[in-house]
């Protein structure tokens, strides 16, 4: 799932987005199967990062919600403000 979600990047990077969404959602079900919310946050504000690119902006505010949802709890300051952000972009497109 580490790998998937590495070729994820990489694939938003090269502007592969149908590619970038395929890894993620493979990395997502992994992820899901072991109950890895962490990870799963993650993949998440990447398939957000994915719709802000397409310019799909309620799909990456969503994404971006379901992210804060799940990391509301954790400790990781600088993911969480990233997340922040990201929603602060999408909502004001």
């Amino acid at each position: 799932a580490i790998t998937l979600n590495e070729l994820s990047l990489i694939a938003l990077e090269l502007r592969e987005f149908s590619e970038a969404k395929n890894y993620c959602k493979k990395a997502y079900d992994i992820y899901d199967e072991f109950s890895d919310f962490s990870a799963k946050a993650r993949i998440l504000n990447n398939m957000g990062l994915i719709a802000q690119e397409l310019k799909e902006y309620p799909k990456a505010q969503s994404y971006y919600e379901q992210v804060l949802a799940i990391i509301e709890d954790e400790q990781d300051t600088y993911f969480k403000a990233g997340v922040r952000y990201n929603l602060a972009i999408a909502a004001k497109i």
